[in-house]
């Protein structure tokens, strides 16, 4: 029964739009909402993106070091300050939607074989890492065949907008 230790992954199309929450001994209010899930090269997740309501500086960074909750319903932080300002050092990491968006991307073997295109990653919210990459060949051949899934690995690296995965 304790023997295995169940991973769960999520993917970034499940945290999309989820609203986040601010939560602390009197209140808890809606701040905004995620917007894009931000990492680096080797799938280490750097934190999220999130789309604060209001009109000005709307966007803003959690960092994944910053204590955190994430449930079906939502994102729940406890304290505003944890947001910070989208730094240049934070838009020069790679993301699902955004600046160097990994969505829709060409995925490629060594070889130069096309395996399909970015559609999804999958993470390890504890681990903080991307464990996976869910891809498309196109709709006949999803509902044919069903996604792709490849294993998010060192074996991976991103050059000139193209996933490139090396053989193994």
């Amino acid at each position: 029964m304790f023997g295995k230790v169940a991973m769960l992954l999520r993917t970034f199309n499940q945290l999309k739009k989820l609203p986040v929450y601010l939560v602390n001994s009197t209140d808890v209010s809606v701040l905004g909402s995620i917007e894009d899930l931000l990492f680096d090269q080797i799938g280490e997740i750097k934190g999220f993106k999130i789309d604060v309501k209001g009109f000005l500086q709307r966007d803003h960074f959690l960092p994944f070091t910053v204590p955190f909750l994430l449930e079906e319903e939502g994102l729940i932080i406890y304290s505003r300050d944890d947001l910070m300002p989208m730094t240049a050092d934070v838009k020069s990491y790679y993301s699902m939607e955004q600046r160097h968006a990994m969505m829709g991307k060409p995925v490629v073997s060594e070889d130069g074989e096309q395996l399909g295109l970015v559609k999804d990653v999958y993470f390890q919210e504890h681990a903080g890492t991307i464990e996976g990459i869910e891809m498309t060949e196109g709709w006949f051949t999803d509902m044919t065949e069903g996604l792709k899934q490849i294993k998010f690995h060192s074996g991976l690296s991103v050059q000139n907008d193209i996933l490139i995965v090396k053989n193994t």
